[in-house]
């Protein structure tokens, strides 16, 4: 069984690193960690992990939960900086095409939705340079720092999350208070959806938002 983690439980770890993997338009419950700690690390130096959010987020369209998969060329490597996103089919614009389908009607959609566009239309060759180069931009409206890759592999000497947020993950409970999606106020509907849902919906109050969710590994 994992250790409960919770707001009030992270001052403990604040001089070790808080280890996350690479993501694509991170969760929600990502950036919470981000914003409640002062030191954290993106592992660099790990193997890719298939059917994670390394190469998928999730949005929330009226039908339900929408998955973006980015693909991927498949070879034999599997060092997470060495995989190339493949274009063999125009996934950006769909991807793009999906993302304005769900929240242009959002509040504050058109005060975002331009520090994102071109990462719908250039084409970045690897996957984490383009996870990292979202992730900054997310990290600049926040107005938080940008967290720091490792240097090696690191052997977990904070809190460990590398593993822990990922599609499947079942143990997990969340609890967003207030904050409201679009289409749904189910638990199960707003977990682990990306950070764009919540930038979209609430705008300059998505940081206070940040502070106040509860996350917790069964």
């Amino acid at each position: 069984m994992e250790p409960v983690i919770q707001n009030d439980k992270m001052s403990e770890n604040l001089e070790k690193p808080l280890l996350l993997s690479t993501a694509y338009a991170p969760p929600i419950e990502y950036f919470h960690f981000l914003v409640t700690n002062t030191k954290c690390a993106i592992e660099a130096n790990e193997n890719y992990q298939k059917q994670s959010f390394r190469n998928r987020c999730h949005i929330l369209s009226a039908q339900g939960i929408q998955k973006l998969n980015i693909p991927i060329e498949h070879n034999e490597i599997s060092f997470i900086r060495d995989i190339k996103i493949s274009y063999q089919e125009n996934w950006q614009r769909q991807h793009w095409r999906s993302i304005n389908t769900c929240y242009r009607s959002s509040p504050f959609f058109l005060f975002y939705d331009y520090f994102f566009a071109e990462f719908y239309h250039k084409k970045e060759k690897f996957l984490f340079d383009f996870n990292y180069n979202i992730l900054s931009v997310f990290c600049k409206i926040l107005k938080i720092d940008t967290p720091k890759l490792t240097d090696e592999w690191s052997t977990a000497s904070g809190t460990d999350l590398r593993h822990a947020l990922q599609p499947k993950n079942k143990n997990t409970s969340v609890e967003k208070n207030e904050y409201l999606t679009n289409f749904s106020t189910l638990p199960e509907m707003r977990k682990f959806l990306s950070m764009y849902d919540l930038l979209f919906q609430q705008g300059p109050e998505s940081i206070q938002i940040l502070k106040k969710i509860e996350v917790k590994f069964h």
